[in-house]
């Protein structure tokens, strides 16, 4: 008797740590995903786009279903704007002699320059 409880009580261990070591993980995966979103687009729109998938899985009970529209619109209306579109010669050749940070740099620089002008 006396050995059951104690390979219950090891299994019963080893079952925990797994579902330890499984939220650390998914946790780890969800903060990179969060982290990936974060990069590619507003902290706006990615907090609406995460509410939106949080009201979905529960008006499903948490399950998930798909989106059967092409995707939602995440609008902010702005005053006073103006678009420029702009191609960038020798774009291609810069971004393969740069690293990714020095090219974000030198990209900041000259989009700062376009406001600059916008400004003046």
């Amino acid at each position: 008797h006396k050995h059951q409880m104690l390979d219950a009580s090891r299994d019963l261990y080893r079952y925990t740590l797994r579902c330890i070591r499984m939220r650390m993980k998914l946790e780890d995966q969800k903060r990179q995903q969060e982290n990936l979103l974060l990069s590619v687009l507003p902290v706006r729109i990615s907090m609406e786009m995460k509410l939106a998938i949080i009201e979905r899985l529960k008006e499903n009970n948490d399950r998930i279903v798909p989106d059967r529209s092409f995707h939602s619109l995440y609008v902010k209306r702005h005053q006073n704007v103006s678009i420029l579109y702009a191609d960038i010669v020798g774009f291609t050749r810069l971004a393969s002699d740069c690293t990714p940070k020095e090219l974000v740099v030198v990209l900041n620089e000259l989009f700062g320059k376009f406001d600059q002008i916008g400004r003046a």
